[in-house]
């Protein structure tokens, strides 16, 4: 059985030496390889998750499954730096998966549409009632991942490069997701 020691001795240990005090209780050893380890944890972690909140929630859930996966560590084995990035990496992952398979843009009906009913001549407003209406029945037919960059680009005014960077794709990528929408949408309207 290894001996507890004290904070004042944690420098001289190395990650592998850390974690194997954890894994014999001493929960303080494994929060200080984290504290060693935590600008690579964050490098790591934004490589893969756009969110700050998310790469925070990332490596705190990490490091509660590495707290609960030390029995399975062996310093003989294992390295404890590159154990612990697996960790926190593969965690990171199964959140971006989670998070892209929940992902969906809502249409509203209630979005106020500036300009759009300067006009208070009953003809001219159920003309443009109508336009609004075949708009949201083309836009709701189009593919969610075309939906989202018509959104983000005319309805948020986003750039391709902003909409590339939230949906995690290339900026060529969202444009041609972006000119085809645009190209369905006119040939439904000049029909």
């Amino acid at each position: 059985m290894q001996q507890r020691i004290p904070e004042a001795d944690y420098s001289a240990c190395s990650i592998d030496d850390l974690l194997g005090h954890g894994r014999a209780g001493n929960l303080a050893c494994v929060a200080e390889a984290f504290r060693r380890l935590q600008p690579h944890l964050l490098f790591i972690v934004t490589r893969i998750l756009v969110l700050a909140e998310d790469r925070e929630d990332a490596i705190q859930e990490g490091f509660l499954k590495v707290v609960r996966g030390l029995r399975h560590f062996d310093a003989g084995k294992n390295a404890g730096k590159a154990w612990i990035c697996k960790i926190i990496g593969n965690h990171a992952k199964d959140m971006r998966r989670q998070h892209e398979g929940r992902r969906s843009v809502q249409l509203q009906d209630d979005l106020p549409i500036e300009g759009a009913c300067e006009d208070t001549d009953p003809a001219i407003l159920v003309a443009d009632r109508e336009e609004l209406d075949l708009c949201s029945r083309q836009l709701a037919a189009q593919p969610s991942e075309v939906r989202q960059v018509l959104l983000l680009r005319f309805c948020e005014g986003k750039t391709f490069a902003k909409i590339a960077e939230e949906l995690r794709l290339s900026i060529p990528t969202a444009f041609r997701r972006c000119a085809h929408g645009v190209a369905c949408m006119r040939g439904s309207f000049l029909a």
